[in-house]
């Protein structure tokens, strides 16, 4: 599997981690519990018990955030040094501890570390966007049976909403757009500009909801290993972007192996709100409703099979290179720019082993 070891990876929503329970995940083929430590901040470990390698999450948080393992009965503090052991005379062997992961909270997100290099909270990815308190939808996120690259191609590219999302996200009228593609050393961005179009479903619940035609401008930004921000604006035609109003989409994407990707999702509303203060928690979970339609009922199943002729044709030794058109430009530098990152990862691990 193709993954940058030393980066944050979304793991859980901060409101999914409850204190006094225990989270199973699954990241870049390692399993992992998470809980909240008794300062209420989030830890990660390995999710197997140095004994007998158990899984921990089946183990009993305690009060004081120490974790018992539920098969033998040693009990792990929130470091994953075993603090307790109730067999024998009770001696603890040095070795008798479980791996730690760096875990912080931001931006409503439990983020893990999950290489080998010293933890850095200024790489965590800036979704301050969530701090800002703008009402938005729910805190969500569904597993698509898929490699993340996948995934990734297909929020760089959105020219796919006018047909996968048709009437809900574009429609007929958004299938064209004016293209730019933009690239740092660790992002790629880009801008569709669709206009004089008739507004599509989700953002007409937001918009005026006169069915007046309008301008769509849509800039995601991806960022290295695989955090997505679509920024979406619909204004009057001809209007400036910042005139219109619009969501800031939030897209988590985290591998739990080379054939699952962990998706988390939500957004937040920005620009002038047309929606009756009383009708706004119902507009809320009907755009949470219909954004997770999207993502698992429209998206994943095309995903998941794309993925799965892949996987078929490698198998049998076929050639798996697809025709490429203008609209792939933004996905295929993404793809360029993470195999160069693994590459210098990979050469600087394989350096520092020599020496």
């Amino acid at each position: 599997m193709q993954a940058l070891k030393n980066a944050w990876y979304a793991a859980v929503w901060g409101v999914d981690l409850e204190p006094g329970t225990l989270v199973r995940r699954r990241l870049l083929g390692e399993d992992l519990v998470l809980f909240r430590g008794p300062d209420g901040a989030p830890r990660a470990l390995a999710d197997a018990c140095a004994h007998k390698l158990a899984p921990l999450h089946l183990g009993t948080l305690l009060p004081d955030s120490r974790l018992r393992c539920n098969y033998h009965g040693l009990v792990f503090d929130a470091e994953g040094q075993c603090v307790h052991n109730p067999h024998g005379s009770g001696q603890i062997p040095p070795a008798m501890k479980v791996q730690r992961y760096a875990a912080i909270e931001r931006h409503s997100m439990v983020w893990v570390w999950m290489g080998p290099a010293a933890a850095d909270p200024a790489r965590v990815p800036d979704f301050s966007v969530l701090d800002r308190g703008l009402p938005g939808t729910k805190f969500d996120h569904i597993t698509m049976q898929a490699d993340h690259q996948l995934i990734t191609d297909n929020l760089l590219d959105l020219s796919h909403v006018s047909f996968l999302h048709r009437g809900l996200l574009g429609n007929e009228e958004t299938e064209n757009a004016e293209i730019d593609v933009q690239q740092t050393p660790d992002t790629v961005s880009v801008t569709r500009i669709m206009r004089d179009a008739p507004p599509p479903g989700l953002f007409a619940l937001m918009y005026k909801k006169d069915a007046r035609r309008v301008d769509v401008w849509t800039t995601i930004r991806w960022t290295a290993p695989g955090t997505l921000l679509n920024d979406t604006v619909v204004c009057d035609p001809g209007q400036s972007p910042a005139e219109g109003t619009g969501i800031f989409g939030v897209h988590l994407l985290t591998p739990q192996d080379e054939h699952s990707t962990l998706y988390h999702f939500t957004s937040v509303r920005k620009g002038p709100q047309y929606v009756a203060p009383e009708d706004l928690d119902e507009v809320r979970r009907k755009l949470s409703e219909l954004r997770r339609y999207a993502f698992e009922e429209q998206d994943a199943p095309m995903i998941a099979g794309q993925h799965e002729i892949l996987a078929q044709r490698r198998r049998n030794g076929q050639p798996v290179q697809p025709v490429l058109l203008n609209i792939d430009a933004g996905p295929l530098r993404a793809r360029r720019l993470l195999e160069g990152l693994v590459a210098a990862e990979r050469s600087l691990t394989d350096e520092r082993a020599a020496t």
